[in-house]
């Protein structure tokens, strides 16, 4: 998980620092790691019927 944190910094250093920004920079270190490393089938489904809504 060191790896993906470290992965993760620089893609949220992209957003902008209003807080809209913040908050897509939050949301990018919840749904990646779900989508990259499903801890469960249950997780990653409802993820991807959120994304397809």
């Amino acid at each position: 998980m060191f790896i993906l944190r470290d992965l993760l910094r620089p893609l949220q250093a992209h957003f902008s620092d209003t807080d809209l920004g913040q908050e897509r920079a939050a949301l990018l270190a919840y749904t990646l790691p779900t989508v990259i490393v499903p801890f469960t089938s249950f997780m990653t489904t409802n993820l991807l019927r959120l994304l397809v809504t």
